[in-house]
């Protein structure tokens, strides 16, 4: 079951925060825009400050979900070095609480490795994935690192529906 509030800023995206059960665990989240859906995965959802400003460009060609993943699933993903495996579960069952079918993943570098390791145990459950990384050579940039299956040149393009 999801709840629903209007958490609309009067210069951004439309959005709505909702709340899915995903396995055990509620995970609060917050949704906007219309056509593919685009999962993007930050320790803050969308409040990260990076975060808020790729969900409103997202949010004008795809339906971004930016879920604000529970403490627990926080600290096993920016634990450095850690199991993925916990994490990718509850992106499993987020995806499946949602109601998704291939939706294109764009994480932060913290959730990179749990990520991948939903992509090679649930092959084809995502059309996509991107992860974005800070980058030092970058002056206050990121750096976008394309999955290699996905060969695209920027998010937009690798998160768009073949």
């Amino acid at each position: 079951m999801e709840a629903h509030a209007d958490v609309t800023p009067p210069d951004a995206v439309p959005a709505i925060e909702a709340v899915v059960q995903a396995g055990a665990t509620e995970t609060h989240y917050r949704r906007a825009g219309s056509g593919p859906a685009v999962l993007l995965l930050f320790p803050g959802g969308a409040d990260d400050p990076p975060a808020a400003r790729l969900f409103a460009r997202l949010a004008r060609r795809f339906r971004v979900i930016a879920p604000r993943p529970p403490a627990s699933v926080r600290a096993a993903a920016c634990f450095a070095g850690g199991d993925p495996t916990p994490v990718a579960d509850w992106l499993r069952d987020l995806i499946d609480g949602l109601g998704l079918v291939r939706p294109g993943l764009v994480v932060c570098h913290a959730f990179g490795p749990a990520a991948l390791a939903f992509s090679r145990t649930d092959p084809g459950r995502a059309g996509a994935l991107v992860t974005l990384s800070r980058d030092a050579s970058v002056p206050n940039g990121a750096a976008i690192l394309v999955d290699e299956m996905i060969r695209a040149l920027d998010t937009e393009t690798a998160i768009a529906p073949s």
